[in-house]
């Protein structure tokens, strides 16, 4: 599915999107998404997250919030 970013927090660490979820970056990944913008339009499947805009660079993501 596809989501808008709404906030990057903590360097890179966590991304939150316009559904209110929210997702740890692996550490190995975190620095790529420190330079992700909000309005990047990123795919989630799983623990991956790919973002489009950014020559569709795909990053490991735990999601936080599970029900």
């Amino acid at each position: 599915m596809s989501y808008l970013i709404t906030d990057i927090q903590n360097l890179g660490a966590i991304v939150v999107l316009d559904d209110s979820s929210r997702y740890e970056v692996s550490s190995m990944d975190r620095y790529a998404v420190s330079l992700w913008i909000r309005g990047d339009k990123v795919e989630v499947a799983g623990s991956r997250m790919t973002n489009p805009s950014r020559r569709n660079k795909t990053v490991a993501v735990t999601r936080l919030d599970q029900d």
